[in-house]
């Protein structure tokens, strides 16, 4: 064999050349997600203390879509709307309405439930409607629409509540006349409390939406194409048909419970 043959083939035998280490993969960034869970149906705690509600499992839809865990995080409600704002949570979901104030500073997704405020009151005790709650004693929770309601269209300070429950037990307490709230927490509220009624018709019609902070046109895009897909496909009344459920069982066990 001629030599240059046998330096080819002794250099063909050497050994191969090290692969490049690679760059580990970096996990999927979480999606946080700011609620403030006193709101059923749409964000409470469950039994085992674990944060549920039709709002979670809208916000699990979009995580899963996005290819992203989801990470909740249970604050108060005003707290909630500022930490989409600066961008300590990507995402506030919390039953929130969408107002024109509020656009100010935060981007909203589209509407994905029609809701209203209705006022709460004791048996034989009744208010129907705006005009009978003016220069009464009224509860709410604070820094809702039920809060603006009473300060801008009835132009009274209402007493301020962490939930629409407290508020409730200081109606119970004869602390407040009278109760404005969302109709849905509302309905839990009474089917709890045997005293209570839901006596008026709406006083607002309101809409719900998924806020986060401005400048995030790709996230929310990509919420509102998963948000339309959700409606379309009837998942949001389905959301609300579970838990709604799930607080009525609650209600009834614990209503056997006080009677035992």
């Amino acid at each position: 064999m001629p030599f240059s043959a046998v330096l080819a083939l002794c250099i063909g035998c050497g050994k191969p050349e090290p692969e490049a280490p690679q760059a580990p993969v970096e996990p999927p960034k979480p999606l946080v997600v700011a609620t403030e869970a006193t709101f059923p149906p749409y964000e409470y705690r469950a039994e085992d203390g674990k944060i549920v509600g039709v709002d979670v499992d809208i916000c699990q839809a979009i995580a899963d879509r996005l290819g992203r865990p989801l990470v909740m995080v249970d604050t108060n409600f005003a707290a909630v709307l500022l930490s989409a704002q600066i961008g300590h949570a990507d995402l506030a979901a919390s039953a929130i309405t969408i107002i024109e104030e509020r656009k100010l500073h935060l981007d909203f997704s589209i509407p994905y439930v029609t809701s209203g405020t209705v006022i709460i009151s004791r048996k034989g005790e009744e208010y129907k409607d705006a005009e009978s709650a003016k220069g009464r004693r009224i509860g709410v929770q604070s820094g809702t629409t039920s809060d603006n309601f009473c300060v801008e269209e009835l132009e009274v300070k209402p007493e301020r509540y962490f939930s629409n429950e407290d508020a409730a037990s200081a109606l119970k307490a004869g602390k407040v006349d009278l109760v404005i709230s969302d109709i849905d927490p509302a309905k839990n509220i009474v089917k709890a409390n045997d005293s209570l009624v839901i006596s008026s018709g709406f006083l607002t019609m309101e809409q719900y939406g998924i806020a986060m902070g401005k400048g995030r046109p790709e996230l929310l895009h990509s919420v509102n194409a998963i948000l339309d897909q959700l409606v379309k496909e009837h998942k949001i009344e389905e959301f609300l048909a579970a838990h709604t459920k799930k607080d009525k069982e609650q209600a009834e066990e614990e209503a056997e419970e006080k009677a035992e």
